[in-house]
């Protein structure tokens, strides 16, 4: 009984073997390592229950990624930078940059730059500011290939991440326009303006319109305060 108990696991540990090397790639075993050969592991050693009560887990084995408490695909999204390094999308001789509201869903201003000025200041905060800051190298790649002769602004990708860092170096600089969503109109960056303070112990750089319309928070830096009860 033990000997065909296990004849069958190996079975279902090939099975499962040959799943794994068709659907799971290097970004898989970066992050996830761990958790596909604990998943691995449990099935082929519980293939018994697994049959009976859940098969689909055994006939077609799934090893992709599963929400977890920080819900965050790191697999995912290391997967589609590296894609988007690799074959970077169109790009115009102006981008926008959006920027939200409260809720996350609705514009709050639209950022409008020169692809040549994203470039060069994306080069000089990687180089000068914040060496290696993650979205610096994917920024300027993308718009080092843009098509000058195209001039329908192209919106930042959302997978560039801290373009907010751009934006910050564009606008004390003095470059590029934005359109408030408020107010509907349209500034040049030079009429905004910029006023700092805390929030939760970060130091945030707040950029409005001329009508005080909240535009753009930008982290400046983080902040550990020593509580009175640590004394």
């Amino acid at each position: 009984m033990l000997y065909a108990y296990i004849v069958v696991a190996l079975f279902f540990a090939t099975w499962m073997g040959w799943h794994m090397r068709r659907t799971l790639d290097r970004f898989d075993w970066a992050y996830r390592r761990s958790e596909i050969w604990v998943s691995f592991g449990l099935k082929t050693i519980f293939w018994l229950p697994m049959m009976l009560f859940k098969p689909s887990e055994l006939i077609t084995p799934e090893f992709g990624y599963r929400p977890s408490m920080l819900n965050i695909d790191f697999a995912e999204i290391t997967r589609q930078r590296v894609k988007f390094m690799e074959n970077p999308p169109p790009c115009s001789s102006t981008v926008t940059y959006r920027t939200f509201g409260d809720d996350s869903k609705s514009a709050r201003a639209f950022f409008y730059f020169s692809s040549a000025s994203v470039e060069t200041m994306a080069k000089e905060i990687n180089q000068n500011l914040y060496k290696g800051l993650l979205g610096m190298n994917g920024a300027a790649l993308w718009t080092s290939l843009r098509t000058e002769s195209v001039t329908e602004p192209t919106e930042v990708p959302e997978l560039l991440v801290n373009f907010d860092h751009i934006a910050d170096g564009l606008i004390e600089a003095g470059h590029g326009q934005v359109r408030c969503m408020a107010c509907n109109k349209t500034y040049t960056t030079t009429e905004l303006t910029r006023e700092s303070g805390f929030i939760g112990g970060w130091l945030l750089a707040h950029y409005s319109c001329p009508a005080r319309h909240w535009l753009l928070s930008h982290e400046i830096a983080h902040f550990m305060f020593k509580r009175n009860d640590d004394e």
